[in-house]
């Protein structure tokens, strides 16, 4: 950065202390006072992990999206400080209010309640054994050390190349000898030799389970490579294991099942033969794959290490296999057969193998989500007719649930009912009788079940699996659909408890121990500054047990009021509007208008003093320099189109404020970034209202953009326009004038004011070039335009980085020099002077 910019910053920096502050905190302009100085004293917080029985709360502080510090809080004792542990973010705790941590900054093992540590700067690997209270370390040195839990040792080796664990009680580390490596297994009752390899071992992993050990082997000298399973606690191996392994090729392991069932997958990359041209044939629904450096081949098969059997599952003409929980069955489809590329996800021709009978038996078209229950005892899914479908592969029926309106589905912990959430209560689906139920909980309000654990089996298909942690036990998040207040609560016994709210606050980050006696949760608001509070459902007493002792003092002083209007259509929408730092009704201000989409959902957002976006916008800094700061709601949907309606959204949110005197109505700016910008690009071509604009990273010309392969995204944009966020539900063809008459570029030449663009040159998500284009189209018809480009950032200019500095203090430039009036800036004076050229 240069000099000019640095001091630009301090001085900003100084700026929102001399509005903000009392005067008792007015800071001292002493030269080591320095921004980076008064911005690390500001941070938001994350509740990252809580212990077991509820007393230890780990909480991580943020500051520009980086984070680099936990904090251990006792909530039994918030009184006392909190513990700090930097660049050690892994997190495990241990019994007798002990703790590992590990990460960059290497390990350590606390006693949290003597509030002491021993650290191991030079490890390069840190596991606990929880079931003994005991942990290992390895160092940089290759030392493996294991530890008594009061940090003393009770065993070491040498020359150990990487340590394993079950989380339990049993240790397992590879050895390297002269000519060999060895396995070893250490637990309480000693130590003992496993397997013994000259080969080298490229991979050793546990199963989840922990109950097996898959090695992955290579012979130095003919590249020959192995696949070997060993039971961890015995070391026996099993020898019907497919040994031999193609060349580059890698495999993984899994649990299928309860029964000890395993589900094996094997693929091979190979590196494709050069050609001398690429073919893009119009009936590919996978042309990802073209793009892709190498050529993936999977197979698949069962094993059951009791019988020691092993059998391939076909992957000729259903060439991906999915692992669903289940010792039996097992999702295969075709990957991306028939892709069109409307829709995010691709439908999916969805058959289940029975692996008992060694059949496929189709489950039906799949619409952009597959969901199960771990155990893989049946499969919800989103059928093409725009309802959930039950599918049972024992009896191979197909059962119709109801339209997609009922919510997001979490299935109970013993797999017998399903639960829908939704935005008036919860229904439960009975899978043995078949029948839909609303019990009586939650009418009136949006429901969410935050005791669900969700793992995405496929991603690139929605594949997941999402469960409750207990069979008649559920924690819920209630939103009042009338007051918008929040609660949290316990659903147990077919009755609710209340633990929290009814709320305005945000809560976020809700944790409870095993037993759900503790719950602990971060509570903020827009002008309150974060704060970890602990809950005790039975008396719903609580607790602050943590908060930045360096606090925003001045967050109570944020002016925040909600407006409410309604676009063409008449939904009613809202729009956020803060007042500037020190209003004064007599005066008049200039006013900023942000729009991205929905902005109402953060009416009870914290904002850190002085904490730079990646986008360019400051809203505390705004505030302090005597802005109003207007985020109004934009929803579209209509016939008219994205840009349309946006230009309608905006005028209706501007017309519901147009009775306050104190706000210039010609001291004006508009501000988006993505879709956002988009939405500024397109306002700025049809509106006449704002005194300037600055538009960030968006599509000018939206007919080139829906015909555009995204290398973001591995596929064209038609899904976007289609089906995604522009919902424009058709395609170009079927109405091509809307198309135009939403394109920015298109309508460049009746753009009324100057516009401030920006684009990362290495954007994937939106091509930099659609920014150049506007750009280029603004300046044939001598517009006012000024483009920023960034060679090394791509949608956004990234979170603490020489790039996000400058363009927040060129953001702020362009606002003080067409709502102010300070023409004292060069860069943008360089356009606007009249010999300019």
């Amino acid at each position: 950065m240069n000099p000019t910019n640095h001091i630009k910053l301090l001085l900003l920096c100084v700026s929102l202390l001399t509005v903000h502050l009392p005067a008792q905190q007015a800071v001292p302009a002493t030269p080591q006072d320095t921004l980076q100085k008064w911005r690390s004293r500001f941070f938001t917080v994350s509740l990252t992990a809580l212990s077991p029985d509820g007393r230890w709360a780990a909480v991580s502080k943020w500051l520009n999206s980086v984070c680099d510090t936990v904090m251990l809080v006792d909530t039994q004792n918030p009184g006392l400080p909190p513990l700090e542990i930097v660049k050690m973010m892994d997190l495990r705790f241990a019994p007798g209010n002990r703790l590992l941590s590990a990460g960059a900054g290497g390990a350590a093992w606390w006693d949290l309640s003597k509030r002491t540590y021993i650290s191991y700067p030079s490890s390069r690997q840190a596991v606990l054994l929880e079931e003994t209270g005991r942990y290992a370390v390895l160092g940089k040195d290759r030392t493996l050390k294991v530890m008594s839990a009061d940090g003393k040792i009770v065993g070491e080796e040498t020359g150990v190349e990487k340590i394993l664990a079950d989380g339990k009680s049993n240790l397992y580390f590879l050895k390297q000898a002269e000519d060999r490596t060895e396995l070893y297994l250490w637990n309480e009752k000693g130590h003992r030799k496993l397997y013994t390899t000259p080969d080298t071992v490229e991979r050793a992993e546990l199963t989840p389970s922990g109950k097996y050990l898959t090695v992955q082997l290579k012979n130095p000298g003919t590249g020959r490579q192995n696949a070997v399973l060993i039971t961890a606690l015995d070391g026996s191996l099993h020898r019907s294991f497919p040994e031999d392994l193609p060349s580059g090729s890698s495999f993984s392991v899994s649990e299928a099942g309860t029964d000890g069932t395993l589900f094996i997958r094997t693929w091979r990359m190979e590196e494709k033969e050069k050609k001398v041209v690429e073919l893009w044939y119009g009936n590919d629904g996978d042309l990802k794959s073209i793009l892709a450096p190498k050529k993936s081949t999977y197979e698949y098969a069962v094993y059951h290490p009791l019988t020691s059997t092993l059998t391939p599952i076909p992957s000729d003409v259903y060439p991906t296999v999915a692992n669903i929980g289940s010792s039996r069955y097992f999702l295969a489809f075709k990957r991306a057969a028939g892709y069109n590329y409307v829709r995010y996800y691709p439908d999916v021709e969805a058959y289940v193998y029975d692996a008992e009978k060694e059949t496929f038996q189709r489950m039906g078209p799949a619409r952009e989500e597959i969901v199960v229950p771990k155990d893989g005892s049946c499969l919800l899914y989103r059928s093409t007719g725009e309802e959930w479908a039950l599918y049972d592969p024992l009896t191979h029926q197909n059962a119709v649930l109801g339209k997609l309106s009922l919510g997001r589905p979490v299935f109970s912990a013993d797999s017998r009912s399903i639960w829908f959430e939704g935005k008036d209560g919860l229904r439960k689906y009975s899978i043995a009788k078949a029948r839909m139920e609303m019990p009586d909980i939650a009418a009136g309000h949006t429901s969410r079940i935050i005791s669900s654990k969700d793992d995405y089996l496929i991603p690139e298909i929605n594949l997941h699996c999402t469960q409750t942690g207990s069979a008649d036990t559920l924690v819920l998040k209630l939103v009042n659909t009338k007051g918008g207040k929040t609660s949290y609560g316990i659903w147990s016994g077919n009755r609710f408890k209340q633990v929290l709210g009814p709320t305005e606050n945000s809560v976020q980050d809700i944790r409870y121990d095993a037993k759900m006696r503790t719950f602990v949760h971060r509570e903020e608001n827009y002008n309150r500054v974060p704060q970890v509070i602990a809950v005790h459902p039975k008396t719903q007493k609580t607790r602050v047990v943590y908060q930045n002792p360096n606090q925003d003092v001045t967050a109570g002083t944020v002016r925040q009021e909600v407006i409410t209007y309604s676009n063409a259509h008449g939904v009613p929408l809202k729009g956020l509007l803060y007042y500037p730092a020190g209003f004064d009704s007599r005066k008049t201000y200039p006013m900023v208008v942000h729009i991205y989409q929905i902005q109402s959902g953060s009416q009870n957002r914290y904002t850190v003093p002085g904490e730079m976006r990646s986008e360019g916008f400051d809203l505390k800094a705004l505030l302090a320099k005597g802005y109003f700061v207007y985020l109004p709601d934009i929803r579209t949907g209509g016939t008219e189109g994205p840009g349309l309606s946006a230009l309608n959204c905006v005028n209706s949110a501007l017309d519901a404020i147009a009775n306050r005197a104190y706000i210039d109505r010609k001291r004006v700016g508009l501000v988006g970034h993505s879709h956002g910008g988009y939405e500024t690009s397109f306002i700025a071509t049809h509106s006449t209202r704002f005194a300037a604009y600055i538009a960030g990273s968006g599509p000018s010309d939206i007919i080139r953009s829906y015909y555009t392969f995204s290398y973001n995204y591995f596929r064209p944009y038609y899904w976007q326009y289609e089906n995604g966020q522009m919902d424009v539900k058709m395609p170009f063809a079927d109405n091509k004038a809307l198309y135009y008459a939403n394109s920015p570029v298109q309508h460049a030449e009746k753009a009324s004011a100057p516009i401030l663009l920006w684009a990362g040159k290495k954007d994937r998500n939106v091509d930099w070039d659609q920014v150049m284009e506007f750009y280029i189209a603004l300046r044939r018809y001598q517009k006012e335009v000024i483009a920023l480009f960034y060679p090394e950032k791509g949608h956004d200019v990234g979170d603490s980085t020489p790039e996000m500095k400058d363009l927040n203090i060129r953001v702020l430039d362009w606002w003080d020099y067409f709502l102010k009036g300070r023409k004292d800036i060069p860069w943008i004076q360089q356009q606007m002077k009249k010999d300019a050229g």
